[in-house]
């Protein structure tokens, strides 16, 4: 169990060196991004304690929406926030810093799930942490879109997110293949979202 909890937050750290060498992201935006991500995850317990568990509600509504949703509204929080100090702002290719509040997200799922599967944990470090940094990327880029007065596109990349998600819940469990195309799904869509988002941040 241990172990699983330790490599849950190596890719935390490993974001941190890649962003601020990548986009000169501060430390202190950065501990900014990750209490974000920590109260989206408070935030999507409580949603998710209040809907109905079923086999047709789960994967998408009670999870994928929820969870989606709960980081759109504190990375949308943080950035507003941040209007106030005029030393900290978003770092150049803004959107990729919701990748940070992903994956501590992710690290804290992956640690409680170790304390019941540490082997499914494992598979979690493959594939949903990176599907949180991609999912996270996508929402910080709503964020922005919605808050430079482009709607439409923000509306896009919120409920792309969500989809992502989704068809990740509906295929991961089913093992075999399936498994194989989940990890798959998440790795081309970290790729594809940080691409996006480096185009578009620089126009």
């Amino acid at each position: 169990m241990l172990p699983v909890i330790l490599l849950s937050v190596l890719p935390v750290a490993a974001a941190w060196f890649w962003q601020r060498r990548a986009c000169g992201m501060s430390a202190l935006f950065f501990i900014a991004l990750l209490a974000a991500g920590l109260l989206s995850l408070a935030l999507a317990a409580v949603l998710q304690a209040v809907l109905p568990r079923s086999d047709a509600v789960n994967p998408v509504i009670r999870t994928a929406l929820t969870e989606e949703g709960s980081r759109f509204v504190t990375l949308s929080f943080l950035f507003w926030a941040l209007r106030f100090f005029k030393n900290e702002k978003p770092p150049n290719g803004g959107a990729v810093a919701g990748m940070a509040a992903g994956l501590a997200f992710a690290a804290v799922e992956t640690a409680a799930f170790a304390a019941y599967d540490p082997l499914a944990s494992a598979i979690r470090l493959a594939s949903a942490d990176i599907l949180h940094a991609a999912c996270g990327t996508r929402c910080a880029a709503a964020s922005l879109s919605m808050m430079s007065g482009k709607p439409v596109r923000g509306l896009a990349l919120f409920f792309m997110a969500v989809a992502l998600h989704a068809v990740y819940n509906l295929m991961s469990p089913r093992g075999g293949i399936f498994t194989a195309l989940a990890v798959l799904l998440a790795v081309s869509s970290l790729v594809s979202g940080l691409s996006y988002v480096s185009r578009t941040d620089s126009r």
